[in-house]
């Protein structure tokens, strides 16, 4: 099952319960994956879901911090954030995160001695994506390379 069909079916479940905070939040997911497909003209994938994911998250924590006064507003954008979150891949530590970029170094300099963070992080990105921000990402793999 695709990660668009389980929300699908979150949001059919949160209708029968009528669950309108979980129904508006999965709603909002549904809603900007149909307008991607629409946009590139074909199926979104589970990777698309995941940026799409964390596009509403980063939404949503943006929010909370420009209007921390309105409390009405940060209860329920944390509550979405929460229920958004739980369709993401499970985060990775940092021991994992480390272990997968010095196999990526090592596999980059199999291919060239002297290997850029960039030619890493190629390597990597699709073993990360979704799981850990890339943008640390790309100063472990900097601090890795020396």
């Amino acid at each position: 099952m695709t990660l668009k069909d389980e929300i699908t079916q979150a949001r059919v479940k949160a209708l029968k319960e009528k669950d309108n905070l979980t129904k508006t939040a999965v709603g909002y997911i549904l809603s900007a994956i149909k307008q991607q497909e629409v946009d590139t003209k074909k199926e979104a994938t589970d990777s698309d879901v995941i940026a799409i994911l964390k596009t509403l998250i980063r939404q949503r924590k943006d929010s909370i911090e420009k209007y921390p006064d309105i409390k009405e507003l940060v209860e329920r954008d944390s509550a979405e954030i929460a229920l958004l979150s739980k369709y993401m891949p499970v985060q990775l530590g940092a021991d994992e995160v480390l272990t997968i970029i010095r196999e990526g170094i090592k596999e980059a300099k199999a291919f060239k001695p002297i290997v850029a963070s960039g030619d890493v992080m190629k390597l990597i990105k699709a073993k990360l994506h979704g799981k850990t921000d890339m943008s640390q990402v790309k100063g472990l793999v900097e601090k890795e390379l020396g």
